[in-house]
């Protein structure tokens, strides 16, 4: 069965507005384009000016699957609570500066990609601190052809394969979008979802990526995340 990556982005004025992919059969890949696009167009944050689509051709046995992570539920009561059980974890599992991470993950907004931070300093690793680097190149093994966002199974499946990633130890992340307000760190064999994680309303969102290795083998890193195709087992 041959398969197609297919890629989604959508933006207004230059600025981000959303973005989608999915790994799926040949005979599904019209279908999911229309999708796609019409879910570009049903935004929270707006109607795009400028929706790209790109599909790639990828072999079945070019294709890792990975198994999801153990999935629990943390009720905090706010962003404060929120991020002092994330310190708490990151502490927990021997990342030396749990609260300059916490830090980034609510000064840093509208990059398109991760931000990827040193483990012991804090200190951002990623090539292009404009874009950062995009966990690319991934699904589900249970997908559904809609064109609604599903805000539990994306995210999931993405911290999946980022913590599949060689050195990745831990991923923070909060949703820029304004009517979701759970975020999730995730560490190995463990997603955590964290309620009340911003204000509803807010579009403030971003994502970090801690990192322990060295600086040489951060590109294989950043290759696996971007381009490695990989199917997340639900």
């Amino acid at each position: 069965m041959g398969y197609y990556s297919i890629k989604m982005h959508a933006s207004a004025q230059g600025q981000h507005i959303s973005g989608a992919e999915r790994i799926l059969p040949e005979e599904q890949l019209a279908e999911m384009a229309a999708i796609l696009t019409t879910r570009a167009l049903r935004h929270p944050k707006g109607r795009a000016a400028d929706i790209s689509l790109r599909a790639t051709a990828i072999a079945d046995d070019q294709i890792l699957r990975v198994p999801a992570l153990a999935t629990t539920t943390i009720a905090t009561a706010n962003p404060d609570e929120a991020d002092a059980v994330i310190a708490d974890i990151l502490a927990e599992i021997g990342v030396g500066s749990p609260y300059p991470c916490v830090r980034l993950l609510r000064e840093v907004s509208g990059l398109r990609g991760a931000m990827i931070v040193d483990a012991d300093t804090a200190a951002r690793l990623e090539p292009d601190p404009h874009r950062g680097v995009r966990v690319s190149t991934f699904d589900s093994s249970c997908s559904s052809l809609s064109a609604d966002k599903e805000h539990y199974r994306e995210a999931l499946t993405l911290a999946s394969k980022a913590l599949s990633a060689p050195g990745i130890v831990a991923e923070l992340c909060m949703s820029d979008d304004p009517d979701y307000t759970t975020g999730y760190i995730a560490t190995a064999g463990q997603y955590r979802r964290l309620l009340n994680m911003k204000q509803q309303g807010s579009t403030r969102g971003t994502r970090v990526l801690i990192y322990r290795g060295t600086r040489e083998d951060l590109s294989a890193t950043i290759n696996y995340l971007e381009n490695i195709p990989v199917l997340v087992e639900l």
